[in-house]
């Protein structure tokens, strides 16, 4: 019997990954409900990042209060996979869907360092952070804090700084740091190569979409400038390193004081859920993304799925948003549900019925 892998990424702003799998199995059954679909949702590292998890054996969600980006109160979620590996979704807890509105000058990732606190506690010493769609530009101090690093002002004052107050940071006490967090590992999973610094560093490339104008785009570069000369002065290390301006220079602070690794999301993505053992006998792999474009293919979902098909010489049919440009790839079809973009977000309210239909259409066609 005929086996068909789903494996979407979220159509961002419109549908997550794991609606839309559903949504594609559901049409793949109407069509003949005697086919194997197993479902993958796929995430490079942002919104629904968690989602990629939760079709897995050995997932257990853990709920934990803490706090968005404004410190403001709310019911987190991470997982534990294996009873080993603590799984974080920055957009999940301090991204910007979490927040009304977002004053970055007073953003934090304090309420991320609340997650791995608890995942601490019981015992976990492997984390996996999901940065993207981060609401933040705090290079991760908001974490340590929450670890029990205490800063230090020039007065030498215990002080909470946040993204706009970097700049004031003239010391960091690390005797508090809680028990366990310098034995674990930490690997971050970024699809964003971007510096921490200058005009394709953190601020000047995500910070208005967080809520920042020009003035606050240059008091925050200023602040995190300030808070690498410190780190490079105090302790040698250096945050010239690719990626290192994702999620708001979030694995800056992660990878001086607790040697975290920064990796491409989506190939440690597809090693993680184990993809290649679960394609290797498909008869066809359906995979989605908002928007297909160009950049589609370099590091991105798309990128990545495509590679582990063609090793096993699975076709792969990409139903997107829309498609920007005409593209050849080996066993690689390509299917837009709408024209434009504008075209797509006027009418995302028919996205899955339009998805439905080409979906049906494909597989009367195999």
């Amino acid at each position: 019997m005929m086996k068909i892998v789903i494996a979407p990424d979220s159509y961002k702003g419109t549908y997550s990954s794991i609606e839309i799998s559903l949504a594609i199995e559901q049409a793949i059954h109407k069509v003949d409900s005697r086919i194997t679909t197993v479902k993958i949702p796929i995430s490079d590292g942002g919104d629904g990042f968690l989602d990629c998890f939760k079709e897995q054996n050995g997932v257990v969600v853990q709920e934990v209060p803490s706090f968005n980006s404004m410190m403001k109160p709310l019911l987190s979620k991470y997982i534990i996979l294996n009873q080993e590996i603590a799984i974080i979704e920055l957009a999940a807890t301090v991204g910007l869907s979490k927040v009304e509105i977002n004053h970055l000058m007073e953003s934090t990732t304090y309420g991320v360092g609340i997650q791995i606190l608890d995942a601490l506690s019981k015992g976990i010493r492997r984390f996996i952070l999901g940065i993207g769609g981060s609401a933040t530009a705090d290079a991760g101090v908001g974490i340590l804090q929450a670890l029990g690093c205490v800063f230090l002002n020039p007065q030498q004052s215990p002080f909470f700084p946040k993204s706009g107050s970097l700049e004031e940071i003239d010391d960091i006490d690390l005797t508090g740091l809680v028990k366990g967090a310098k034995e674990s590992q930490f690997t971050i999973y970024s699809d964003v190569t971007n510096p921490l610094l200058g005009k394709l560093g953190a601020n000047h490339i995500y910070s208005k979409q967080k809520g920042a104008d020009e003035a606050m785009i240059l008091d925050l570069e200023r602040n995190m400038t300030h808070f690498s000369m410190f780190l490079s002065r105090r302790y040698g290390f250096s945050t010239d390193y690719e990626g290192a301006g994702a999620a708001g220079g979030c694995s800056v602070s992660l990878k001086c004081f607790l040697h975290a690794k920064v990796v491409r999301g989506i190939e440690s993505l597809l090693e993680l859920l184990s993809f290649q053992s679960q394609i290797e006998d498909a008869s066809l792999l359906i995979t989605g993304e908002g928007k297909l474009d160009e950049q589609s293919f370099y590091g991105k979902v798309l990128d990545g799925i495509l590679s582990k098909a063609n090793q096993f010489h699975i076709p792969v049919v990409s139903i997107s948003g829309q498609i920007d440009g005409l593209f050849e790839r080996e066993g690689l079809r390509a299917i837009s549900l709408f024209e434009s973009s504008k075209e797509a977000l006027k009418h995302r309210d028919q996205t899955l019925k339009r998805l439905e239909v080409e979906v049906i259409k494909l597989v009367q066609s195999l």
